[in-house]
């Protein structure tokens, strides 16, 4: 179920300008080989990244610490490699993403899952990490993930 957060929460001077906001629950898997081989065999190699961010400052959320524990714990049982970041400052979720797209690499599934506040700045996509202070929409491009990159180097 996607939420959205009202702009004017989380910082006033900023929000009020977006377009929208993002879904609180973002999952994206990328295959670079098939999901599923043939029946009942599974990739070598997988690879998830779980970031859930709930502890922000001005506007903390209830669920994305438990929601990434959760989804994280069945991809390990799934026989995935999991890398759990929770309320990650923006250097960790940046290190974790590079970490993702150099795995993936080498891997035949990888997926990431995010699970916090997302904005949207002129079309683009956002992914709001725990420390973010923004005073104006250049702000959210230097002090946010942006997940439209992420899918393109995907």
């Amino acid at each position: 179920m996607a939420t959205t957060l009202h702009p004017s929460r989380l910082c006033p001077p900023v929000f009020r300008r977006w377009a929208r906001a993002a879904a609180t629950v973002l999952a994206l898997l990328c295959a670079t080989g098939a999901w599923a081989q043939s029946a009942g065999k599974s990739p070598e190699n997988r690879y998830a990244l779980v970031i859930g961010n709930a502890d922000y400052r001005h506007s903390p959320l209830k669920n994305p610490v438990n929601d990434a524990r959760a989804v994280a714990a069945r991809l390990q049982a799934l026989g995935f490699q999991v890398t759990l970041k929770l309320n990650a400052p923006l250097a960790t979720m940046m290190e974790s993403l590079r970490t993702l797209l150099t795995e993936g690499k080498r891997s035949d599934v990888r997926l990431f899952y995010f699970a916090g506040h997302g904005v949207q700045v002129k079309g683009r996509n956002y992914l709001v990490p725990v420390d973010a202070e923004a005073l104006n929409e250049d702000d959210i491009v230097a002090r946010s993930a942006d997940l439209n990159g992420l899918i393109e180097r995907l």
